[in-house]
């Protein structure tokens, strides 16, 4: 039954409260009290009142219902306008490093030595000896300070490393092959990609990043080196870090105060920083000072289970799937959340975003908590008001018995006082 429907059954039973009172107020003290000291009577009313509580806790409880899906529904615009403002960053970020990164590989310089270093032999020693390298790095150099990178690499179509401001891995097969060889072919074939984060191999900035608690991640934006005959022979990449990049990134993604959005992996692992790395401490998945890039996966907590199971934006995203959930579901805290999901097929990562369900509900709640209190007041008062009414009637009611009784014994009294005149002689008088 609609709304619409239960408030005209509750007109309906105000108007015949309505006229049974305006019947009551026609009628004469003695006969409202007979009235309402019928069993009958009493039932009749306790049952038209019940029904008018009835329909108003029905009318009160879809209400309730349909507040709270409105609710809901706006959450679920505002998250989906936040994953969109979001991915709409991202591309706007993607922009800014290709156009970083282009720059340096059409610089004549940087081609010039590229193209030297991309003839010669490809091993260590070979590389080292070649005094292009030095010329590329002073290459490369001059555009650090302004872009803010990392480092570099030049990598060759058989995927060894050329060229890169470290000599410690220069002839090997490179890093990004071992993760993402497909993303690389789509460089080769002439594309701008960004390489998801991954764990470097190398000491960066004085950290060795084999050790957990130290253990850093590295991204790249990786542009194609093209010849004079526009064939691409090289792949030039520059060094992010994705907690730095990220972080600022989706810094404004938030909604309330436990709402996060962050980015994950194709294999289910976060790759920007979490905001409750402090709480992932505590419960003991991460070490103090532990990052959680590459080291939370969308799973839900578990220290029963070997295997934790996904949380259900985790499981979509490495389904390469999008989509949202907001009834609530557990998330990799072990806190339930609802939210929305997305996977971009551009830059292969899935972006989420959530706010703790009992966040959502803590203002729907106080509303329903002071609508509640407001009709159990109306009916605590209405329950008062009609124990009051009954008890006066029935104080009527013995008032009018006790005068009816002693007007009775007055009557039989004069009657037998009467009847004794009648039998006393009038000689005796």
């Amino acid at each position: 039954m609609s709304v619409e429907q239960l408030l005209w059954v509750l007109f309906a039973l105000l108007g015949l409260i309505l006229l049974l009172l305006n019947r009551l107020r026609k009628t004469n003290l003695e006969s409202v009290s007979l009235l309402l000291s019928s069993r009958k009577s009493i039932l009749v009313i306790l049952a038209i009142c019940s029904a008018a509580v009835a329909v108003v806790a029905a009318i009160t409880s879809i209400g309730l219902k349909q507040l709270k899906h409105h609710q809901f529904n706006q959450l679920e615009e505002v998250i989906g306008s936040v994953l969109d403002t979001a991915d709409a960053g991202l591309d706007e970020w993607k922009q800014g490093w290709q156009s970083k990164v282009d720059a340096i590989a059409l610089d004549p310089a940087f081609q010039h030595f590229s193209y030297v270093l991309i003839e010669s032999e490809h091993s260590k020693e070979g590389l080292l000896a070649n005094p292009a390298l030095e010329s590329l790095r002073q290459s490369v150099d001059n555009y650090r300070t302004v872009f803010d990178d990392l480092g570099f690499f030049i990598i060759s179509r058989d995927r060894i490393n050329i060229a890169s401001m470290r000599d410690e891995n220069l002839g090997e097969i490179n890093v990004i092959t071992r993760h993402y060889p497909h993303l690389l072919n789509r460089v080769f074939e002439g594309e701008t990609v960004v390489i998801p984060p991954i764990r470097p191999e190398i000491v960066l900035d004085g950290m060795l990043q084999n050790s957990v608690k130290s253990a850093h991640s590295t991204m790249f934006i990786a542009a194609p080196i093209k010849n004079g005959d526009g064939l691409v022979v090289a792949i030039l990449t520059l060094r992010m870090d994705p907690e730095r990049e990220f972080a600022q990134l989706l810094k404004g993604a938030r909604i309330g105060k436990t709402g996060e959005t962050y980015l994950v992996s194709r294999s289910g692992y976060m790759i920007s920083p979490s905001k409750f790395e402090d709480d992932l401490v505590r419960l003991g998945l991460l070490e103090p000072e532990q990052s959680s890039v590459l080291n939370i996966r969308l799973q839900v907590p578990s220290y029963t289970r070997e295997r934790p199971d996904w949380t259900e934006s985790g499981y979509a995203i490495i389904a390469k799937s999008s989509g949202s959930n907001f009834q609530g579901y557990l998330d990799y805290r072990g806190v339930s959340v609802v939210g929305a999901w997305h996977w971009d097929k551009d830059l292969e990562v899935g972006l989420v975003s959530e706010i703790d369900h009992e966040e959502v509900m803590q203002g729907y709640l106080q509303f329903r908590d002071v609508v509640l209190l407001v009709l159990g007041s109306a009916l605590a008062f209405c329950i008062i008001l009609f124990v009051l009414v009954f008890a006066l009637v029935r104080k009527i009611n013995l008032r009018l018995s006790e005068s009816k009784q002693e007007l009775e014994r007055q009557v039989e009294q004069r009657t037998y006082e009467l009847q004794e005149r009648e039998k006393t002689p009038l000689g005796s008088l």
